[in-house]
């Protein structure tokens, strides 16, 4: 008996990894040369800044990026840097790395939030320097957020780089960030969530490699 529900846990262990394995990849960006960044699979929204160097993509907020140019913008004033990747599979599979850069204010660096997004305002799950929360948000509900999950011992951190997967399939969703895993099981994911992935940071903006999403099986 007990060799059965050994294999029964295997086997069960190996039908989940299943349903989640990574089929066709879509693309792989190591942004170590400009083109890995195109107007189809890479959009900076409300006047975030870029440039590629060093291997990585460096994602830079309009106040910022602005400084000592004189411009003036709806966004000019924002500390808000956003990347957003469009037009992938309803059902997808992602991975990267990221490095949130420290402001150069204590007050600024307590209130930055960190929102990774599969589908804009769709799964969101948002780091602070309190906690982490997991949450289905308004495009999905159609009304207020509804909370899945909040971990107070994974937090926002500066200088230090993330390894992040994040998938999307049928009424299931998960990130795992260096190890720690928000997962998520309901029927509103199952509906319109715009297919895309997106990285919005407040505060003096991130570094962003290795980004590579697969279909899923």
């Amino acid at each position: 008996m007990k060799r059965l529900l050994i294999l029964a846990l295997c086997l069960s262990a190996y039908l989940s990894a299943g349903e989640i394995s990574k089929g066709k990849q879509i693309f792989k960006k190591d942004f170590d040369k400009i083109s890995d960044v195109s107007k189809s699979s890479v959009k900076f929204n409300k006047e975030t800044q870029y440039k590629v160097a060093d291997g990585k993509l460096h994602a830079i907020p309009p106040i910022i990026a602005y400084t000592g140019t004189g411009k003036e913008s709806k966004w000019a004033k924002s500390s808000f840097s956003r990347v957003n990747f469009p037009n992938l599979p309803k059902d997808y599979i992602c991975e990267f790395k990221l490095m949130i850069n420290e402001p150069a204010d204590a007050k600024s660096a307590k209130k930055s939030r960190a929102y990774f997004d599969m589908g804009h305002r769709c799964i969101r799950l948002t780091l602070t320097s309190e906690n982490s929360l997991l949450v289905l948000e308004n495009h999905l509900t159609k009304g207020e957020a509804k909370q899945i999950s909040e971990n107070t011992s994974f937090k926002l951190e500066y200088n230090k780089w993330y390894t992040v997967q994040a998938w999307v399939k049928a009424d299931q969703a998960q990130f795992l960030i260096n190890g720690t895993k928000f997962s998520v099981t309901d029927p509103l994911i199952k509906g319109e969530r715009s297919n895309t992935f997106n990285i919005d940071i407040s505060g003096a903006g991130y570094q962003l490699d290795n980004f590579a999403v697969w279909e899923i099986k």
